[in-house]
């Protein structure tokens, strides 16, 4: 199962990665703080969060248009002092942010993808934090500032609870909590992997049979540890569970 977990984690990223659409459009509210309020009401303790932010640069027809596109967006991060270029592999080239963590222990990564297809390129930005502390003041002090339209939020809180609670009863109080509908899971002796929707957030994703999906939750006892992990994501989980 740890396997299965893992493999679909990792076509979620990918999808996350190459998708510039699948994405329906975010509200703007601070999901994070939500969640993690949400969560502690639940008697949950957090460990950690992650933010994972992308922004559709558009496109460009040719190496000038290109550099253009990759400087404006370098200049939106003036405390960026280097960018690396990873050579180009499969048509696909990165330009790295080399982040000084004096500056922000919360933003672990930025990336510029460029893209060639058809003669064209497609640009996109991502940006990535990761905190253990329950402060998101980092993460908000640069998305606020920075003139690119984030056109997709993910967010993950990762934490556990006590002991080993009835997880049904755990994850029902969860989707009460985020006035959540049930769309789909699996459900196992000792771990339980819900997705939902709940109108709180309009950002979603594409769920069978037409439906859509904006909160997901995993809880797993670990017998090592005597407690249960929980993980929280919006639209979708961005970590193994």
């Amino acid at each position: 199962m740890i396997k299965q977990i893992g493999l679909i984690v990792s076509c979620l990223i990918t999808i996350i990665f190459y998708s510039i659409h699948s994405v329906e459009g975010s509200n703007g509210e601070y999901k994070l703080e939500e969640m993690i309020e949400i969560a502690e009401k639940n008697q949950i303790s957090i460990t950690s969060w992650q933010g994972y932010l992308k922004a559709d640069l558009g496109t460009a027809n040719s190496d000038e248009e290109v550099k253009k596109i990759v400087e404006n967006t370098k200049d939106e991060f003036p405390f960026i002092k280097e960018w690396i270029t990873h050579e180009p592999e499969n048509h696909h080239v990165t330009v790295e942010a080399k982040i000084n963590k004096q500056v922000s222990s919360q933003l672990h990564k930025i990336q510029i993808y460029v893209t060639e297809s058809n003669d064209r390129y497609q640009m996109f930005l991502t940006i990535q934090f990761k905190d253990n502390a329950l402060d998101s003041k980092g993460l908000h002090s640069i998305v606020d500032n920075i003139n690119v339209k984030i056109d997709k939020e993910y967010y993950t809180i990762s934490g556990y609870l006590e002991g080993k609670p009835d997880l049904k009863e755990t994850t029902t109080k969860l989707m009460e909590g985020f006035g959540a509908d049930f769309i789909e899971g699996v459900q196992e002796k000792g771990f339980h992997s819900i997705s939902g929707y709940t109108q709180k957030w309009e950002e979603s994703i594409p769920a069978k049979n037409n439906k859509k999906v904006n909160l997901q939750m995993g809880l797993r006892y670990s017998p090592d540890q005597e407690r249960t992990n929980v993980t929280i994501g919006t639209p979708i989980i961005i970590t193994e569970y």
